[in-house]
């Protein structure tokens, strides 16, 4: 497995006016994982297609959820060459090459910032535009913003779900 650099930038419609992002599937775009992060607000969707299976790390309390797409390290079975395989896709997988940051205090409003080292971020001037010719984010970015809201609620209210399942003895 090689480790991959990323350069993280705050999204800007100035400076990424012209950046194009590859919306397709592909194991070298970054789909060809075994898993991805999966928080509780999003267990609807996720069940229907993808086994959920709940981790602990070593000498760590805290729990996360995954939804499981294989059984070996870089392998899924959801996906088929450039095309995925299922009719949904978990979000933390869905808004790469997009990551909420937020400001140096850690408090305030998310961020939509981007690494622009990802391998879905397009070279070739193909791939679906962020912004439009004013400025404007395109329909593409308002929906991966929407979705990067709710990965970052659900992340943060996942503590309190999986505190609720230990206290039951749901989990161990």
């Amino acid at each position: 497995r090689t480790c991959r650099m990323t350069r993280h930038a705050i999204l800007d419609s100035n400076s990424h006016r012209d950046l194009r992002v590859r919306a397709d599937a592909g194991a070298e775009l970054g789909d060809g994982v075994m898993a991805t992060l999966t928080v509780p607000n999003e267990f609807r969707s996720v069940q229907g297609h993808f086994p959920i299976l709940f981790r602990r790390e070593t000498g760590r309390d805290e729990f996360t959820a995954l939804a499981l797409f294989g059984f070996e390290t870089a392998e899924n079975l959801f996906l088929d060459g450039n095309r995925w395989d299922a009719r949904y896709r978990p979000w933390s997988l869905a808004i790469q090459p997009f990551l909420i940051g937020r400001p140096a205090s850690g408090e305030g409003p998310g961020q939509v910032h981007i690494d622009l080292d990802h391998p879905r971020i397009a070279t070739d001037g193909e791939g679906v535009g962020l912004f439009d010719a004013e400025g404007g984010a395109t329909p593409y970015l308002e929906d991966i913003a929407e979705r990067l809201g709710d990965l970052d609620d659900g992340y943060r209210a996942s503590g309190a779900f999986f505190d609720a399942l230990r206290e039951h003895d749901l989990l161990e």
